[in-house]
C-alpha cells in the first residue's frame, strides 16, 4: 500500500484513516468472495467468508473509533491554539505617558452608555 519512508512521516490521524481505508477494502474483497461462494452453493467457504467479514466489521468498528477520538483531538487542539493565537493578538500592551504607566481611558463617544 504505502512504503516505509512514508509511513514513519504519518500523523496518528492519517494513519488511522489508512486502516479505516485498508478496512474497508478488505471487506469489499470479502464481499466478492461471499458472492463467489453463493453462486458455487459452497456452503463451508460461505461460512468462513462470513466469519471473515465479521472480524473485519469489528475491525472497522475499533478504527473508525480510533480515527473519531484522533479527530476530536485535532480539532480540540486547533481551537486550543486559535485561542491562544487569539488572545495574543488582542492583548492590549501598556500604554505610558509623560506620568509613567496611563491608565485605561474610555471614550465616552465609543464606550460611554447612558
Amino acid at each position: 500500500m504505502t512504503n516505509p519512508a512514508v509511513r514513519e512521516h504519518q500523523s496518528p490521524l492519517e494513519a488511522a484513516l489508512l486502516d479505516v481505508y485498508a478496512t474497508l477494502a478488505a471487506l469489499l474483497v470479502a464481499s466478492d468472495e461471499q458472492y463467489a461462494a453463493l453462486v458455487a452453493r459452497d456452503h463451508a467457504r460461505l461460512e468462513s467468508v462470513t466469519r471473515q467479514q465479521e472480524r473485519l466489521s469489528s475491525r472497522l468498528e475499533r478504527a473508525e473509533a480510533k480515527r473519531a477520538n484522533l479527530l476530536d483531538q485535532s480539532i480540540d487542539l486547533v481551537g486550543n491554539t486559535l485561542n491562544f493565537l487569539q488572545r495574543l493578538v488582542t492583548v492590549q500592551s501598556p500604554a505610558y505617558g509623560a506620568r509613567g504607566l496611563a491608565q485605561s481611558r474610555q471614550s465616552l463617544l465609543v464606550d460611554g452608555r447612558a
